[in-house]
């Protein structure tokens, strides 16, 4: 059946690879390709230990980068790379780069970018190919294609997806220190006008009793969710992100720009009327329609430097598993001149994630959060030449080791409520804590975490 033919038949399609570029003259083949039908799922359980990105559209094409072969930690070099270069490149920026808070995200680079060692790229229907791009020379290739299908095949050996037996938790920084942080960002800055918006994000910090392995993590999380991007990036060997994120920091394809202007958000409910009742609600709330106006007009400002012919399509309601957001799409035509990289410093962080105006937004981020955003609300994605497809990573948590970093934020504006905005952090972590009900079933004990001087309140 289609997607579910045997492991060994990746472990064939890298033995025909390597074999391919052991015994012919590649110097002037720009990529090797390979049809491919795959379980996308068995295979990552089988990446345990090894750098890959995982990004599944919201159209269901999925793009697996495995490995490096070259990285690029600076913009200059990747501009430089990239005009010469056709092929796909991955990768991230921290969300705020200059930032020095950087507990909690060892191994992280600010920026990093990176053409893999190897690409998967199947459609919606799982048929798909397998790509080795030719950078390196074909006996580094040789003897990287060999390394890999060797651990892979000892990785798909020992696959056994172990929960632990118990977890303990705590938010940074705890609701009435997060709470009182709110009020005098609203009082401080918001109401007298300096600033117009300011999104503010809390972290939940699970420390489970041993380790939580790829495989648990794969069958715990894994999405099919078509209104979500799903990302499993494994920055480091010891590290994995992972993000159910709604919104598209910005496509492009044959010349047209999209963006998501996403923001304004009410809970979903089980009954429908009251579904409903919520939904006409967000769609008539002042405060909620000035909240993603401001993201509109600047992604609008931002497309005027870049673009023409720009059309919009909203608010209307993107409803997912446990919030429901107003929605705006925004297009354009793209000038040919302009770069991806380009747009990625011009449309990141949007109000959405940021605030306006941004360079003071992002005081108020750095000077209230006591911990570092790292990837969250960060831009993942690909680009080459004619096409990229960047998300914001929301709705996300960071695992290393035996603990669990899951974050979640908030738009405030002159009129926000403090412990609403609480509950809507709460509303916004609710799918990715009811991945966890598992734990809940089987009797798991939960217990909570003392504070800790990290949440304390600065002065």
């Amino acid at each position: 059946m289609l997607g579910q033919l045997p492991f060994n038949t990746l472990l064939s399609q890298l033995e025909e690879l390597t074999t391919s570029v052991a015994s012919k003259d590649v110097s002037n083949i720009k990529e090797l390709r390979l049809p491919l039908f795959i379980c996308l799922k068995s295979l990552l359980k089988s990446l345990s230990g090894i750098e890959f990105l995982f990004y599944r559209t919201k159209t269901a094409r999925v793009h697996l980068a495995i490995g490096k072969q070259r990285q690029f930690f600076d913009y200059e070099a990747l501009r430089t790379f990239q005009q010469s270069y056709a092929g796909k490149i991955y990768g991230h920026r921290q969300f705020e780069p200059l930032q020095k808070k950087l507990q909690g995200w060892q191994g992280l680079p600010a920026i990093s970018y990176f053409v893999p060692l190897l690409e998967i790229e199947t459609d919606e229907h799982g048929k798909g190919e397998l790509a080795l791009p030719l950078l390196d020379d074909p006996k580094t290739l040789q003897a990287a294609l060999l390394e890999l299908a060797s651990q892979l095949q000892k990785n798909n050996e020992a696959q056994e997806a172990q929960l632990p037996s118990s977890y303990s938790s705590k938010q940074t920084p705890k609701r009435e220190d997060w709470i009182a942080r709110v009020i005098n960002v609203v009082q401080e800055n918001l109401s007298e006008g300096s600033l117009q918006k300011v999104a503010l994000a809390k972290k939940t910090t699970l420390e489970f009793d041993r380790p939580l392995d790829l495989a648990s993590v794969i069958e715990l999380f894994w999405n099919e969710n078509p209104a979500n991007y799903f990302i499993l990036y494994a920055y480091s060997p010891e590290r994995l992100f992972v993000s159910f994120t709604p919104e598209t920091l910005f496509k492009v394809s044959k010349g047209v720009i999209e963006l998501d202007a996403l923001a304004g958000t009410r809970p979903r409910s089980l009954d429908e009327a009251q579904d409903n009742q919520l939904q006409e609600e967000l769609l008539n709330s002042p405060k909620d329609l000035s909240e993603h106006q401001y993201v509109v007009d600047e992604i609008c400002q931002g497309l005027s430097l870049v673009a023409k012919n720009l059309s919009l399509s909203g608010p209307k309601i993107k409803k997912l598993k446990k919030v429901q957001h107003l929605l705006t799409s925004c297009q354009a035509t793209l000038s040919p001149e302009v770069l991806m990289t380009d747009l990625l410093h011009l449309f990141h962080p949007t109000p959405a994630v940021g605030g306006l105006p941004r360079s003071k937004a992002l005081a108020v981020i750095a000077e209230n959060e006591v911990f570092s955003r790292g990837l969250y609300a960060a831009p993942i994605g690909f680009f080459d030449k004619d096409q990229a497809d960047f998300a914001v990573a929301l709705r996300c948590f960071d695992l290393h080791s035996k603990q669990l970093e899951m974050y979640a934020g908030v738009g405030l504006v002159a009129d926000s409520v403090a412990e609403q905005e609480w509950q809507e952090t709460e509303d916004k972590l609710a799918e990715l804590m009811e991945r966890l009900s598992a734990f809940e079933k089987s009797e798991i004990p939960v217990k909570e975490i003392a504070p800790t001087a990290e949440g304390a309140l600065h002065a």
